[in-house]
């Protein structure tokens, strides 16, 4: 958790990922997993979202956000319904290609300029996979990259977006019966992690390069995956 917290401060994406592709290799339920890992980001995504706030192109925020609302009930609505072990088929391969399109991404140099009808269907995808595996961070991850962002838009964007997922989620799962007693017991025993994180994530930010960050990240979660789905 506070390595994944860490990454999560950093660059603004990851913490779904590599928290959720560690742990899914234990015997831990994955729907426990999903709903406390989305409590315990609140502080990280409240604390981005603060020093960010100059950089974040609101107006186009907003318009994915509105997608991500959509996705994330009806990806909520999936966690409650769908068999563990088909979550966790989809979680190795949305780990694996992850990994791939990021490293992909950190070669290529490519702009595109994205049209505004694109930001809504963005939003959806990224909504549906954050409420099925508390994992949104890929749609996005392509959107802004390909169009040639900076570093502090990027991950200011990011974690905007991720923070309104969050709120849609919390009121989803409450409504789905799924936000428990134990699992909110559960986040509250893991958020010094997770603030232990969110500080080191803030030293780290401006210290280590970005491209050979996101390269040693991406590599993980190829791994990750290629785990889970030989398990």
């Amino acid at each position: 958790m506070v390595l994944a917290q860490a990454i999560y401060v950093m660059v603004g994406f990851g913490s779904g990922l590599i928290a959720l592709g560690c742990l899914a290799l234990t015997s831990l339920n994955l729907t426990d997993l999903v709903v406390t890992l989305l409590l315990v980001s609140l502080p990280s995504e409240g604390f981005v979202v603060a020093r960010s706030w100059r950089e974040i192109t609101w107006p186009e925020t907003a318009r994915i956000c509105a997608g991500v609302a959509i996705g994330a009930l009806i990806g909520t609505f999936f966690l409650a319904t769908s068999a563990p072990t088909l979550m966790l088929k989809i979680l190795s391969v949305l780990l694996v290609l992850s990994g791939a399109g990021f490293l992909w991404s950190s070669l290529g140099s490519r702009v595109v300029s994205w049209p505004i009808w694109m930001q809504l269907p963005v939003g959806v995808a990224s909504g549906m996979l954050s409420g099925l595996l508390g994992a949104g961070g890929p749609p996005l991850m392509v959107y802004y990259r390909l169009a040639g962002v900076s570093k502090a838009t990027f991950r200011g964007n990011l974690m905007a977006i991720f923070l309104a997922t969050t709120v849609v989620r919390l009121a989803a799962t409450g409504l789905g019966g799924l936000l428990t007693v134990p699992r909110v017991a559960s986040a509250a025993l893991l958020l010094p992690a997770a603030l232990v994180g969110l500080l080191l994530g803030r030293s780290w930010h401006s210290g280590l390069s970005e491209a050979t960050f996101r390269t040693i990240v991406s590599s993980s979660l190829m791994v990750i995956g290629v785990a889970l789905l030989l398990r």
